[in-house]
């Protein structure tokens, strides 16, 4: 009886690396608001850098599942085809959906603040103390952002009713807890709510 060789061969690095790749990139893109949301990433790292590494790691991981897709089909590397389409279909999904975002982003102001009454804004009291150190800042410029907060959201203005206000504040209150928003303060006197989702 003669014996016969079996060579096994493992998965290419480079499908491993796409699989990993576009595994990590979807965790770094989640890891965003999470990560904002306990207070451990400041608005910059949840908005900017985390987004932003996952997106790059993306481009990378996509770049390899392209090329990985063509040597496949060449060579017939019946191994790598999963690890290459798990990770290329991941790291397209991230491209697409930030491609999505950053077109969006481009065309409103850069402002994180918006109000219907730009030349006297609401101020917040009894949430203030529950925001982190790694929040965005409360204050309001007026004149920086008025015209611009304006121009971007022209149908953001002021609700007028003919409500007697204790009725117009019982209503919005109403409206508030229905969104299931968290009511932090509410001052009936000073027509003041201020909640938080």
């Amino acid at each position: 009886m003669s014996e016969q060789k079996v060579t096994v061969r493992g998965t290419a690095w480079w499908a491993q690396f796409t699989l990993l790749g576009g595994i990590l990139a979807a965790v770094l893109l989640i890891l965003g608001p999470i990560g904002y949301r306990l207070g451990v990433v400041g608005v910059e790292g949840a908005v900017l850098l985390l987004p932003g590494m996952a997106t790059a790691l993306a481009v990378v991981v996509l770049g390899f599942a392209l090329v990985g897709g063509i040597l496949v089909a060449r060579r017939g590397l019946a191994a790598e085809r999963g690890p290459l389409l798990a990770g290329g279909l991941l790291a397209l999904a991230i491209v697409v959906n930030m491609g999505l975002q950053f077109a969006k982003s481009a065309t409103v102001p850069p402002i994180h603040d918006i109000t219907t009454a730009p030349e006297d804004p609401p101020q917040f009291e009894a949430v203030v103390e529950r925001r982190g150190p790694n929040t965005n800042p409360l204050a309001y410029d007026a004149d920086a952002l008025g015209e611009v907060t304006r121009r971007a959201y022209p149908e953001v203005q002021p609700l007028e009713t003919s409500l007697a206000p204790p009725a117009a504040f019982d209503r919005a209150l109403a409206t508030a807890r229905s969104l299931g928003w968290e009511i932090v303060a509410e001052d009936r006197d000073a027509g003041r709510i201020e909640a938080t989702d």
